[in-house]
């Protein structure tokens, strides 16, 4: 009977033993897929606060970038440069198409952001805009006009015209496609003013005469995702907001 009694008591230790290992490796292989799909994310996306900021480098030279152009769905179509001036005054905003720019990221994981331009291009915007590597100058703004600057710190209402979160940054594939909007909330989506991740297409971006643009959404706690750690430059809002 004991022997019997300690062979069915190795026996569960066995079975205990090996359930533990399976639901490690499980863990681990989670962990694994989903750091790596992070790592793909980093990768193959960009922050929009991180190509604000940079440069330009084309054939003669770089031009800092100050600002995105976006479509009225939110997607990246020209880049806004910085040119000319003295000592930062009277600079001549200049929009250069995404077509026109290719954004990668260096051996070390730096971000590059280079456009097949030369100055001689540039200086002659205005003369070359209906070409297919739209170039133009941007005199002033026109309304309706959405630029990232409008977004950066935007407040995402619900539909009571509640404030219900912060747009805080947008995350957009190298090939041009807003996928994500990095918002901070206020507590009404139970992430405690902390900072998520959600898809961009959640927001709906409008525009009128009165209000300029506003973002609206119906979204709740079950479409955000709390991220882990806050982005560098989350809260550096272009407009001082």
């Amino acid at each position: 009977m004991l022997n019997k009694l300690m062979l069915t008591t190795s026996i569960a230790l066995i079975s205990t033993t090996a359930l533990a290992t399976a639901q490690a490796q499980e863990a681990e292989m989670h962990t694994e897929v989903e750091t790596s799909a992070e790592a793909e994310m980093t990768t193959s996306m960009v922050k929009a606060s991180d190509i604000v900021g940079s440069d330009l480098e084309y054939a003669d030279g770089a031009s800092s970038i100050t600002d995105i152009r976006m479509n009225d769905s939110g997607d990246p179509e020209a880049l806004i440069i910085s040119r000319g001036g003295f000592l930062g005054l009277f600079d001549e905003e200049v929009a250069v198409s995404t077509v026109a720019a290719t954004i990668t990221h260096d051996a070390e994981g730096e971000l590059v952001v280079t456009a097949s331009l030369t100055d001689a291009q540039l200086d002659d915007a205005e003369a070359i805009q209906d070409s297919p590597f739209v170039v133009s100058i941007e005199d002033q703004r026109e309304d309706g006009d959405l630029f990232y600057s409008d977004l950066t710190g935007a407040a995402i209402l619900n539909e009571a015209g509640e404030t219900i979160a912060h747009l805080e940054d947008v995350k957009f594939t190298l090939e041009g496609e807003s996928e994500y909007a990095i918002i901070r909330d206020g507590g009404f989506l139970g992430l405690g003013g902390e900072v998520g991740l959600v898809d961009f297409d959640e927001l709906e971006l409008a525009y009128t005469a009165e209000s300029g643009w506003t973002v609206t959404s119906d979204m709740t706690s079950d479409d955000v995702r709390v991220m882990e750690e806050t982005p560098v430059n989350t809260g550096a809002y272009l407009d001082g907001r």
